[in-house]
């Protein structure tokens, strides 16, 4: 049973092209989890992913927008993303700290993010 120590301190570097977050991977049989940190206002851009996803918030606030509706989170609040549910999030006023689990697990390195087509490709949390 391996235990992982210190997750936080082994960043990866950027957790995607599409996020503005810095992140620690560790790939599972079944599951990935990864720990997150954003800097405050940052952001991602909308997306969905084939795969589910649970975010637990940490640390600082985030405002999230999932298929349409706009939704906010606080430290302890834990946050589902179906497959196929467009999302995107921005951190608040101050630096994010997440866990964000995939299920099923994927390799590190492979982002399996899709951008949406038409109007809910366009951010409804950074409106230009």
């Amino acid at each position: 049973m391996p235990i992982y120590r210190n997750l936080a301190a082994q960043n990866q570097g950027k957790a995607a092209d599409y996020v503005t977050a810095d992140a620690a991977w560790v790939d599972g049989a079944h599951t990935t989890i990864g720990y997150f940190r954003m800097e405050a206002r940052g952001h991602s851009n909308p997306h969905y992913h084939h795969d589910e996803q649970f975010l637990y918030l940490l640390k600082g606030g985030l405002r999230i927008a999932v298929e349409g509706e706009i939704l906010e989170a606080a430290p302890g609040d834990l946050v589902q993303f179906r497959p196929g549910e467009v999302h995107e999030i921005m951190a608040l006023d101050e630096p994010v700290e997440l866990l964000l689990t995939r299920s099923p697990a994927r390799p590190s390195l492979e982002v399996l993010a899709v951008t949406p087509e038409g109007d809910k490709a366009k951010s409804l949390l950074r409106p230009e």
